[in-house]
């Protein structure tokens, strides 16, 4: 999958170029920036992670590991939330394409 925007290849593509859009084109469109959306938000989750087990890690010396755990937690919970929409949304468009 390309991290762009704007497909570079594929029917969505072509409906791009030709400029010739119908419902089930924008249907499409929206899964595809949905699916770009949560490979994104696993990006930042993997480094989210990294960085708050070593915040977590390193504040052993201090005895402040009450961060570290937060921005785990908070780390997991925006993941959570991103792929339970995404599967919201891809059910939605399930049901509309289903039709066309």
């Amino acid at each position: 999958m390309d991290l762009t925007i704007i497909p570079t290849s594929g029917p969505l593509y072509d409906a791009f170029i030709s400029g010739d859009f119908d419902f089930k084109d924008l249907l499409l469109y929206g899964l595809y920036l949905i699916k770009l959306t949560a490979v994104t938000a696993g990006i930042i989750y993997v480094i989210m992670n990294i960085y708050a087990g070593l915040k977590y890690i390193l504040s052993g010396a201090e005895g402040e590991k009450e961060g570290g755990k937060d921005a785990l937690m908070m780390a997991f919970y925006g993941f959570a939330l991103t792929i339970f929409a995404w599967i919201i949304v891809d059910i939605f468009l399930a049901f509309f394409m289903s039709g066309i």
